[in-house]
């Protein structure tokens, strides 16, 4: 006790160095439909994202929808890399461009930072077609749920979809 009142009683206690609170960024951005550079990859086939950083538009009134509009401030790039962690581990990437996300950049103990966000994508696939049976239908497997039935017609590898009208 007599250690903590001493900085209290006019004499300066030596400094305690104390930590610095990391800088987490939180910003609007909109998934791309294209690499943010010509010489870049075509987009990303897994849960990452090129993703434009995007501001609200600065005539918006506070009762007005968000409209995001690109972002153009100097100095802070505004296209960026983004992970969507929900779909991290299924490893998809079902998002469709123009799709307005919240997203947060961490900095890295290596001095970089990594841009996330959480946007799970809208499914409104049942099912998806994998390969062509032996006559030439379609092969239909359970899309992303284990909870999913089809008649068993449907799997069958001597009959296609098209054939099982009857």
């Amino acid at each position: 006790m007599q250690l903590l009142a001493s900085e209290f009683e006019g004499a300066l206690a030596a400094e305690r160095p104390r930590a610095q609170p990391a800088l987490v960024e939180h910003f609007t951005a909109v998934v791309r439909s294209s690499p943010c550079a010509s010489n870049q990859m075509t987009d990303y086939t897994n849960a990452r994202y090129y993703l434009d950083r995007a501001a609200p538009d600065p005539d918006a009134g506070a009762t007005e929808l968000l409209a995001p509009k690109a972002d153009e401030i100097p100095g802070i790039a505004q296209c960026l890399t983004a992970t969507n962690l929900a779909e991290l581990a299924a490893g998809s990437h079902l998002l469709a461009a123009q799709t307005i996300v919240h997203a947060f950049g961490v900095p890295t103990r290596g001095g970089g930072t990594v841009y996330f966000f959480n946007h799970p994508p809208v499914r409104s696939v049942v099912v998806q077609l994998t390969s062509n049976a032996a006559g030439g239908g379609p092969i239909l497997t359970p899309y992303a749920s284990s909870h999913l039935t089809f008649p068993s017609r449907m799997f069958s590898p001597a009959r296609s979809v098209r054939d099982s009208k009857s």
